[in-house]
């Protein structure tokens, strides 16, 4: 367990080593203030309590004052009560100094360690495979990436608080052992069972922050998912079932909060009648048997009354720690798995398209498909530059996937894709490809924001123009703001076609060479997508196009159609050549049957 407790100082000392050394040097130079400053106790009990000096005075406790006097006469410091109160006074006010700084600069260390550990995870995210992205639950890492990283930045906080802690702690026991070996050597043996003693409540610790990471991912999870399908809910009438949902995971949160705090309070309660016990038993020894002299006995009592909260403060912050290790254990999981998941790094943009995109024998199969059946299974295909093939089937027929892996997506399991005769490296993508999907996804922001996603630099003048080939302006032009109307979230305030028409302009403002069309007209009404049909259309000639359609509409004028069923291309040819084909594919269907 505590090599597992260290993992965490492992990686700040990595992260930044210089600035984790300056805080240990100012950390030991607290000690030292703080050390020195209860030294000074001994001359004022000489000065306020004459007779507890000379021979009232233990050996230990004579040498010690003899050597701060002379040390004190050195430096200039007159062993007087004002002299002594003067320098006291000082040291409090270096060490409060020195504190400030350490607690500014452990701060500082600590935000910018989990900044470059949230920003690593996001990275590493982003860089995912498609097909390996799309395993992930998007609530999972949403928790990751915000309750986990925060806790992440409170373990570190009472990581800083353990060190210093335990460095001030070391300072008292060095004081004390100083002063009055003996006394001190009971005192810490007494310590030491104290902490054998609830080494158990420590494991429990470590257990329930791993129970409490599991309850928030599945609070995150029941909220995202409600969130996301309210408008069905209420369709449904089922609002109570998703609130008990909600309230179920909120008591589990609840349940592992009040166990924690349960355990926290026991080790807090059991160190503080413990500690007191312990320095009870250990005073009442020094007096009836080890004879310990009074100026010694009230140093003693005096530094062991100061270091037992710190005790009580470092068991705090090494439970709290425990507590918070699972988070910390987890946003590092989940950037390996991430990373290991990752694209190549020299995934880039693949050359330009002149010719054609050419797949042979393509075998694909989703990870969690694996020993079971291909989503593609020999796919053998030619997409003519500037030409427009269109992909129909039924559904689950592979075409989806197909478009991911023209995309560069995703990579064949087997088989190989070129682009001009050349292969191009594993997951690249095209800098100048276009995608508008089936499910159009809108930010709730402006028109003009959601357009200049695509395409930064964009005129208004380019954004007409999209618009205009999307046939989207006309309802643009209607909206109480223009360009400057906010859509709302996942654009709500627009209906189904008006999103997937800004869905297309978006797409057409990068000016792509290859567009692909995942369903992108199928919430169109019949004028609007006649319109854009009319708009792809006159495209023909200048991008490669591909469309992935159900509507007769929408693939009738394509260059070549390609049938696909069960994974594999059944079917290929002109409008013309499969519906005249006898038993075909499209002499089965009329204009009003879904492909």
């Amino acid at each position: 367990m505590l090599a597992r407790t260290l993992s965490p100082l492992r990686h700040v000392i990595a992260f930044a080593p210089a600035r984790v050394a300056g805080v240990v040097v100012m950390g030991l130079a607290g000690a030292l203030t703080t050390g020195f400053g209860l030294m000074l106790v001994i001359p004022l009990l000489a000065l306020f309590y004459p007779e507890l000096a000379g021979d009232a005075m233990g050996g230990a406790q004579a040498s010690v004052a003899d050597e701060l006097e002379g040390l004190l006469s050195g430096i200039g410091v007159p062993l007087t009560l004002g002299g002594v109160l003067g320098l006291f006074v000082g040291f409090l006010t270096l060490q409060a100094t020195v504190a400030y700084l350490r607690d500014r600069f452990a701060m500082s260390l600590r935000i910018d360690y989990v900044e470059s550990l949230r920003l690593e995870l996001y990275r590493a995210i982003t860089r995912m495979r498609w097909d390996a992205y799309t395993a992930q639950r998007a609530s999972d890492l949403t928790h990751i990436l915000t309750t986990d990283a925060s806790r992440v930045a409170q373990g570190i906080h009472n990581l800083s608080q353990l060190t210093t802690g335990l460095v001030m702690g070391l300072a008292y026991i060095g004081v004390a052992l100083l002063i009055a070996p003996l006394f001190s050597l009971l005192v810490l043996a007494g310590g030491l069972l104290l902490a054998l003693a609830i080494r158990p409540f420590n494991r429990r610790a470590h257990r329930q922050g791993q129970g409490f990471g599991e309850a928030h991912r599945d609070l995150m999870h029941a909220i995202q998912q409600h969130l996301a399908s309210i408008k069905l809910s209420k369709c449904f009438h089922n609002e109570e079932r998703q609130f008990q949902r909600f309230h179920a995971a909120v008591d589990q949160l609840r349940q592992q909060q009040l166990r924690h705090q349960h355990t926290s309070g026991m080790t807090h309660a059991l160190l503080r009648v413990g500690g007191g016990v312990i320095l009870s038993a250990c005073i009442w020894l020094a007096v009836a048997f080890a004879k310990l002299p009074p100026a010694e006995l009230l140093v003693m009592i005096y530094a062991f009354a100061r270091l037992l909260p710190q005790i009580n403060g470092l068991q705090q912050n090494y439970q709290h720690l425990l507590h918070l290790l699972p988070a910390f254990e987890a946003v590092h999981a989940t950037i390996r798995e991430c990373q290991q998941a990752g694209e190549p790094r020299s995934a880039a943009a693949s050359p330009p398209l002149e010719h054609a995109i050419e797949l042979r024998d393509i075998h694909y199969h989703y990870p969690d498909m694996a020993g079971q059946r291909h989503a593609l299974h020999g796919v053998t295909l030619t997409l003519p530059a500037r030409r427009t093939t269109a992909l129909i089937g039924p559904s689950g027929a592979g075409k989806s996937t197909l478009a991911d892996l023209i995309l560069g997506l995703l990579a064949p399991s087997q088989g190989s894709i070129t682009i001009d005769g050349t292969p191009p490296p594993p997951f690249s993508r095209r800098a100048d490809a276009a995608y508008v999907p089936q499910e159009t996804f809108l930010f709730s922001d402006t028109v003009a924001a959601n357009l200049r996603w695509a395409q930064p630099q964009a005129t208004d003048a380019e954004l007409w123009q999209a618009l205009e080939l999307a046939a989207a302006a006309e309802f643009v032009r209607r909206m109480p703001e223009g360009l400057e109307t906010i859509v709302g979230e996942r654009g709500v305030k627009l209906s189904g076609g008006e999103r997937q028409r800004l869905a297309l302009a978006r797409a057409l403002l990068r000016r792509p060479s290859l567009l692909v069309l995942d369903e992108a007209t199928s919430a169109l009404d019949a004028i609007s997508e006649a319109r854009t049909s009319q708009a792809i259309e006159a495209l023909h000639g200048n991008l490669t196009i591909v469309i992935i359609a159900h509507r007769l509409s929408t693939v009738r004028k394509a260059d070549q159609l390609v049938v696909l069923d069960g994974g594999r291309v059944v079917e290929q040819g002109s409008w013309r050549e499969l519906r005249e084909k006898p038993g075909g594919y499209l002499a089965q269907v009329d204009d009003r049957t879904p492909l």
